[in-house]
């Protein structure tokens, strides 16, 4: 993911795999500009010591790009929608609504205003309406205008609970900063996909059928390597 203050039309947030398309659109423009690959970088916290603030610097967006301000008490969850071919190349699974309204009642969270931060695609799909009524009160379901305001909706939240295996979410978070309270619905103790032991985040181990069997698991019991 990448953000160019006065960005040019063609600068987009990409992933790992976006970079190759990147490199074609702009293959026959006149443009300069330096890449610096970071694979993997983000997947444990122990990799980022020392570099928060340039991570930062790097991710920084221009505020021309934000239109959204979710309230100092509010709960954003970030929902993301994958590609077919994602879930079945990555072995993703979905978790569902009730996941989520677990974390909010054991940390007293749902009297608290609730944002959901997702594509305008899956707005009126059942999981999204479905997780807007977690609360007594309904949540606003809020798309940004771009994929730039979206991310600005979700670094200025206080309350962060992001998408399982979402790469957007897990840097969003981390650009949030460690004054933000981040809370990580994961399948898997072994080889979780997310950001690990990042300093004050809590995980929480999530059943196929999206029922909470750990609250705040240890992050000395969540591993990354090939052998655990």
């Amino acid at each position: 993911a990448i953000s160019i203050e006065n960005r040019p039309s063609h600068v987009q947030f990409w992933t790992g795999r976006g970079v190759n398309k990147l490199l074609e659109s702009v293959r026959d423009e006149d443009v300069s500009f330096s890449m610096v690959s970071l694979s993997a970088f983000f997947i444990h916290s122990d990799w980022m010591k020392g570099w928060e603030d340039m991570i930062r610097h790097w991710f920084s967006l221009d505020p021309s790009c934000c239109f959204d301000q979710p309230p100092e008490d509010a709960v954003v969850i970030h929902a993301r929608q994958f590609a077919e071919d994602e879930i079945k190349r990555n072995n993703l699974k979905s978790i569902g609504p009730d996941a989520y309204r677990q974390i909010l009642q054991q940390y007293d969270l749902l009297h608290r205003p609730i944002w959901i931060v997702c594509e305008k695609s899956i707005v009126e799909s059942a999981h999204i309406q479905t997780l807007a009524r977690i609360s007594t009160k309904p949540a606003k379901i809020v798309t940004g205008r771009d994929q730039y305001d979206a991310m600005c909706i979700l670094t200025r939240a206080k309350t962060l609970l992001l998408s399982y295996s979402s790469t957007f979410s897990q840097i969003a978070a981390v650009l949030a900063g460690p004054s933000a309270t981040v809370h990580y619905p994961m399948m898997s103790k072994k080889r979780p996909k997310d950001t690990i032991s990042v300093p004050g985040w809590k995980y929480h181990l999530i059943s196929e059928n999206s029922t909470i069997l750990q609250f705040d698991v240890p992050q000395n019991y969540i591993k990354f390597g090939k052998n655990v």
